[in-house]
């Protein structure tokens, strides 16, 4: 939307995005993930701030919530799309119990919540796409205001619609 132009008074001031490298080795991609793109994006904030580029810090998903850096220079947000994997709980449903999330993860995902979840404190603000969520971004990290932002369509960039045997809707098509 912002590279449209179709927000009146913003613009796309830059994407940071997390580099492709396959690698099999283990510690070079907790590396990367921990320390050297925070520092990428991190520089490429100052940079951008520096040359009065930059209002707004954008993380678009949760998952990447550790790049939000200390003492940002300008304000910054994140999009929650869920918190099941930062804090897996038990379903019951009559009889069974099931698991949302892993309960029991391994040191190295440990580790990488805690920084998920630091960086999530470190926000100014949290948009939530589902009161569900909402809910519990406020329970978890009450802390930082969150506002609920549903996702969704504008009908008029729709081009076609078929429908299935169950009567629901689907775009098949989407401009944006």
């Amino acid at each position: 939307m912002l590279e449209s132009g179709k927000v009146d008074g913003w613009q796309l001031a830059g994407i940071c995005e997390y580099p492709l490298e396959k690698t099999s080795n283990p510690i070079s991609r907790i590396w990367q993930r921990w320390f050297a793109h925070p520092k990428r994006v991190a520089r490429e904030i100052n940079r951008l701030v520096s040359n009065n580029q930059c209002d707004l810090v954008h993380i678009t998903d949760q998952e990447q919530g550790h790049l939000m850096p200390r003492n940002c220079p300008v304000p910054g947000i994140i999009t929650v799309h869920d918190l099941f994997h930062l804090f897996p709980e038990h379903l019951r449903f009559s009889d069974e119990v099931i698991a949302v999330g892993d309960t029991k993860p391994g040191i190295v995902r440990r580790r990488d919540l805690q920084k998920l979840k630091a960086g999530i404190n470190r926000a100014n603000h949290l948009l939530c796409n589902s009161k569900h969520t909402l809910e519990a971004a406020e329970q978890h990290f009450p802390t930082v205001p969150a506002s609920r932002v549903p996702l969704g369509i504008e009908s008029a960039n729709i081009t076609q619609i078929i429908t299935n045997q169950s009567n629901l809707i689907y775009p098949t098509s989407v401009i944006c």
